[in-house]
């Protein structure tokens, strides 16, 4: 197979891919793909399983589905998401989970969420993003935002 041949094999295969999204996660859910633009990766089915279940694992939630933020130390109210823009790098590469139905999880820059910010928030009641080794940030349903620094692991 020449390269030509591979490159429209490829193609098809991120078509077929992008056809799939389409037809099973909802509009909302496409809306936020289309905002965040060319950068994001969708990640498999299987893989965002197995990163959904390592974050239920290991991130403290309380009965009623939010991050319990007291076994956080010092976690951070943010009074608005530009606040973040202080404390990320707008190139930081951030994975965005939902609470409910099993989204595909994303991959963005922190730049990209920003600018496609409502239509991310918009795929589900609350939303996480999480920089690997770094930070968690959760947007809730009443909108409030809060940020953990990360210790060992996922919370300290």
């Amino acid at each position: 197979m020449n390269r030509e041949d591979r490159k429209k094999k490829l193609e098809l295969l991120i078509e077929k891919r992008k056809a799939k999204i389409k037809e099973g996660y909802g509009a909302l859910f496409d809306e936020c793909i289309e905002a965040l633009g060319d950068g994001v990766t969708i990640l498999s089915d299987n893989k965002s399983e197995e990163l959904y279940d390592l974050f239920e694992e290991n991130v403290p939630f309380t009965v009623w589905g939010r991050i319990d933020w007291e076994k956080f130390k010092n976690p951070v109210n943010i009074n608005d998401f530009v606040e973040l823009t202080d404390l990320l790098d707008s190139e930081e590469e951030i994975e965005i989970y939902w609470s409910h139905d099993k989204f595909p999880v994303l991959k963005a820059k922190f730049d990209n969420i920003q600018k496609a910010l409502d239509d991310v928030i918009a795929v589900s009641a609350d939303t996480f993003l999480y920089v690997r080794g770094k930070c968690l940030v959760e947007i809730n349903r009443e909108g409030e935002i809060t940020l953990g620094y990360l210790g060992n692991g996922f919370f300290n």
